[in-house]
């Protein structure tokens, strides 16, 4: 995903009174597989390494959120 984008998703997700809840509602089973991979359903049909562009979002808005609140 390109940065512009993950940036820009981030950013929505931070603007949001339910941050926390819509991420770990996104992050859910979100788990690595023995071999490295996403084990969600999401990711049969194209398998992607773990974490996943999902989970890298889900990390990046939490930790814009926590860095804000410490302002």
């Amino acid at each position: 995903m390109p940065l512009r984008a993950m940036l820009g998703m981030a950013e929505v997700l931070m603007a949001s009174p339910d941050r926390r809840l819509i991420c770990d509602r996104l992050a859910e089973g979100h788990r690595a597989d023995p071999a490295g991979r996403c084990e969600h359903p999401v990711h049969a049909d194209r398998p992607e390494r773990h974490p996943c562009s999902l989970v890298r979002l889900v990390r990046l808005a939490d930790g814009l959120g926590r860095a804000v609140e410490t302002c």
